[in-house]
């Protein structure tokens, strides 16, 4: 493995960023390039000497999928590291990525995502082994290798060739929910055609801190609803494109936690209102099914 290349999308979290790429500078083995896009309103990067080479790229529109697409079009690296901007990875997080894919077969690979003051686990959840959605809850935080179907894009390697067979990830996924599983699904397709593996490695281990600021999250509309119309779109879009009506059972999970809550049954105002976002959410995926996903392959 001759060159890697991190990856790194940023929304206005320029104290976070900093200490990533420290994070990345402080490492046994650095990674040859680090290519930050920097969304709406970010304030520039500080101009500090680095062990590696930093690109910048400006990108108006806040959207990590597009951000991540552009970030790999415009590496060099052969394997890519994606790291989300608010993270501390562990002194040989590149170095556990350089030593794993000398293996050929290995097509892509996931570490532990530990929040801060977290464990890991080796508990797996029965839920795991459910279809056809339950690989989506495997633990972040597994503290031993394992084969991988969930890559998360807050710290996941993969092969830059597979990854542009795969598409990227898809544009459509506005807010940061499920676009991690949609690549996923596409990824896991690409290892299989192609007869590589993926795992998952305790020893690529980062803390992720999850910072309030910055990002792009679902969105509270009040106190009591929790869920905007662009978090219901990127469930139901996930949903129905992938699953198609077979993913009514999750459906009806999301409804009655975020739609039939007591707190918004006492209160009809808010109901109303919290209903209005899901009916909102559908139309706009149901407008993106229709155009088609947006991938680097479609681009």
């Amino acid at each position: 493995m001759s060159r890697i290349s991190c990856i790194i999308p940023s929304l206005e979290r320029p104290k976070a960023l900093e200490r990533t790429l420290h994070s990345l500078d402080q490492q046994s083995r650095p990674p040859d390039e680090v290519v930050v896009v920097l969304q709406g309103n970010s304030p520039a990067l500080p101009d500090e000497p680095r062990r590696f080479s930093l690109v910048v790229l400006r990108q108006e529109q806040p959207n990590a999928q597009m951000a991540r697409n552009t970030a790999a079009s415009r590496s060099t690296g052969e394997l890519l590291v994606f790291l989300d901007d608010d993270i501390e990875a562990e002194a040989h997080l590149i170095t556990v990525y350089e030593e794993a894919f000398k293996d050929l077969s290995m097509g892509a690979a996931c570490g532990v995502i530990l929040e801060p003051g977290q464990q890991t686990t080796l508990g797996i959840p029965s839920e795991c082994s459910e279809e056809p959605m339950g690989w989506m809850k495997f633990p972040l935080n597994y503290g031993a290798d394992a084969p991988a179907r969930n890559f998360s894009s807050c710290n996941t390697a993969v092969r830059r060739e597979l990854y542009f067979e795969a598409g990227g990830f898809d544009e459509n996924f506005i807010a940061t929910l499920f676009d991690d599983s949609d690549w996923s699904l596409r990824l896991c397709q690409q290892l299989a055609k192609r007869g590589l593996r993926a795992m998952h490695l305790r020893a690529a281990c980062l803390t992720h801190f999850r910072e309030p600021a910055g990002g792009r999250r679902i969105e509270r509309v009040s106190r009591f609803i929790k869920v905007d119309a662009e978090g219901w779109a990127s469930r139901l879009y996930f949903w129905r494109k992938n699953y198609g009506w077979g993913s009514w059972r999750e459906m009806l999970r999301f409804i009655r936690i975020d739609l039939l809550c007591g707190s918004l049954l006492v209160r009809p105002r808010e109901f109303l209102r919290a209903w209005g976002e899901f009916l909102r959410g559908w139309k706009l995926a149901t407008q993106r099914i229709a155009q088609g996903p947006k991938l680097l392959i479609t681009k």
